[in-house]
């Protein structure tokens, strides 16, 4: 539960809704990195740390954005297919 709620605040700070089609549905919605890179940053310290420092200040956030599953799969795709 604690996973979850800060999950969802950390959504809130960054704009609460899919940046492509506008879903709120909090159960949908995933933190995008931008420019790539976010499975590195997981790795380091997991999803909790890497919201915790979000929401701590201790990460900026202008490389990251709100999309929901299915517009993140689908930026995922456009950006790795080449």
């Amino acid at each position: 539960k604690y996973t979850i709620r800060l999950h969802e605040r950390v959504i809130d700070k960054l704009g609460g809704k899919c940046c492509n089609c506008g879903i709120v549905d909090k159960r949908v919605l995933q933190i995008n990195h931008i420019n790539g890179g976010g499975t590195k940053e997981y790795r380091k310290g997991g999803a909790v740390q890497f919201y915790i420092d979000i929401m701590g200040g201790r990460r900026t956030t202008e490389d990251l954005n709100v999309l929901c599953a299915n517009c993140n799969f689908i930026a995922r795709y456009n950006r790795y297919k080449t």
